[in-house]
């Protein structure tokens, strides 16, 4: 297919769009404008908020509620340097959400001058917080960038990623090939093999007091009804970390507490703990203090979760299961 020449912004526009994002949270700026532009042309929902932590803040809500991934925009200078502390939420709560940052061009951003206007190096500060971080030097680059940005966004832990491009770039016109699909550049989610779900049945089969322990990740993977049925045919306690709050009724007649002594009790009497979806943070003590601690070397533990290097980090599993 011949190349269609456009201009970056409706290029970040389509690339947004392929990936089902729908909404652009972004204060209105000359650097930003024609994103916006082609994003109300293209049907897509754009939000003006008050301060750009809240553009951030309202994209990971939407995903809360969708479950896609939504995009942030924030103008050169102190506009994108607002993005930042949301983004800090964002990394620590494994939201995926993509924030684009304007900065001065590069001959202002790299001169050997004092005083500059609006010229602080953002990048470097949103690399320490976020999963990636990358500068657009040039149009031709945005592909790669932007389909990086969802690669690592997405997979295993989610977290926010962080795009940059010169303040003026997103005008320029480039000749861009057609776009290739998002499963042609990321891998979608991964099956079990079969052994594994057979030896992970078999421990569960030779559990007396099983104890099942939620987290996030079955929010971000939308798999509530398949966790409400899991548990139920289990029959046993169910508890949540801090951040899988919510991902089973608080009044479901299984769901205990964390914090409780009932929820404690259940951890201390377990013989087999079926974590899903979380690492074993530290609001949970890491799954082998105070509770867990007792009994601990008679309790087998199966971990479920997307993110292979989560799992065995915080203690040891007797069972990954990966997918």
């Amino acid at each position: 297919m011949a190349a269609v020449r456009m201009s970056m912004g409706q290029r970040i526009v389509e690339l947004l769009r392929q990936e089902s994002v729908s909404a652009v949270f972004s204060q209105g700026d000359i650097t930003t404008r024609d994103v916006l532009m082609h994003a109300e042309r293209a049907g897509m929902l754009t939000v003006g908020p008050r301060h750009e932590a809240c553009a951030v803040f309202a994209a990971m809500g939407f995903y809360a509620v969708t479950g896609r991934p939504q995009a942030a925009f924030g103008a050169m200078g102190p506009g994108v340097a607002n993005l930042l502390p949301a983004a800090v939420a964002a990394s620590r709560e494994h939201i995926p959400v993509l924030i684009f940052g304007a900065r001065r061009h590069q001959g202002a951003a790299h001169a050997i001058r004092r005083g500059q206007w609006l010229s602080a190096p953002m990048e470097p500060l949103f690399a320490q917080i976020c999963k990636f971080a990358v500068v657009i030097r040039h149009a031709a680059e945005v592909d790669d960038a932007v389909q990086e940005g969802f690669r690592r966004a997405v997979s295993g832990t989610p977290g926010p990623v962080y795009i940059e491009y010169d303040s003026m770039m997103h005008i320029q016109e480039w000749d861009y090939p057609a776009l290739v699909p998002p499963s042609r550049y990321r891998a979608g989610p991964q099956s079990v093999s079969e052994a594994t779900v057979r030896a992970a049945t078999q421990l569960l089969g030779q559990a007396a007091s099983p104890v099942l322990l939620v987290g996030e990740a079955v929010q971000h993977r939308r798999c509530q009804p398949l966790l409400a049925s899991l548990a139920e045919k289990l029959g046993c306690p169910v508890l949540t970390t801090f951040a899988g709050s919510g991902v089973i009724a608080a009044s479901h007649p299984q769901a205990l507490l964390f914090q409780s002594e009932a929820g404690q009790q259940a951890i201390s009497q377990s013989d087999l703990v079926l974590a899903v979806g979380t690492c074993f943070p530290e609001n949970t003590n890491y799954g082998r203090l105070q509770a867990f601690a007792a009994n601990d070397a008679q309790r087998k533990v199966i971990s479920v979760d997307a993110d292979l290097a989560a799992m065995g980090a915080n203690r040891p599993v007797d069972l990954a299961v990966a997918g």
